[in-house]
């Protein structure tokens, strides 16, 4: 418990004769955990918002691409990713039908779209590494706290039965 050894702390009150223990928290643990948690808190909507927009040029695409009559012979391949409930899948595609002649404004939407949508996968991913990472700190540290409850709960015990101990002694004296 060298670093973190200020969580908890064992007061002794009369060293000769009771013992009394003392828990308690530090309150920068408690700032920095909530902290924490807000930034988490932060990063996951910015996670649902980025979704939310690649859905929403999802569906753009697919609307002007619906709209314009296709023709079976020619069809432009353009990469949508599918996402997964918790995550994101980079493999699956679909294919959607243009048109042979497409009108160059729409062209240069649709490419527009398609650089929207790869540069909000970027931020998107790097967004989940940084939540990955953040969770697996905030589990380290929830399972060092956790070890170390559980010392103070078997010092604490140790403390009150060696109390209890004394006092025995000392009515056993009186």
């Amino acid at each position: 418990m060298n670093g973190t050894r200020n969580w908890c702390t064992l007061v002794d009150v009369h060293p000769e004769s009771q013992t009394a223990v003392y828990l308690k928290g530090r309150s920068g643990d408690k700032m920095t955990h909530e902290k924490n948690i807000d930034q988490l808190k932060s990063e996951v909507q910015y996670i649902q918002e980025a979704r939310n927009c690649l859905q929403k040029l999802r569906e753009d695409i697919s609307s002007k691409l619906d709209r314009s009559p296709g023709d079976p012979l020619r069809q432009q391949e353009i990469q949508v990713v599918l996402e997964k409930p918790n995550g994101f899948s980079q493999s699956p595609m679909t294919l959607y039908s243009s048109p042979p002649e497409v009108d160059p404004s729409m062209s240069e939407d649709v490419e527009s779209l398609k650089k929207t949508v790869q540069e909000l996968l970027v931020k998107l991913r790097e967004a989940e590494r940084r939540h990955q990472s953040d969770r697996v700190a905030f589990e380290v540290t929830l399972s060092r706290y956790q070890r170390e409850a559980e010392q103070s709960n078997v010092a604490l015990q140790r403390e009150e039965d060696r109390v209890e101990q004394k006092a025995a002694e000392i009515e056993e004296l009186q």
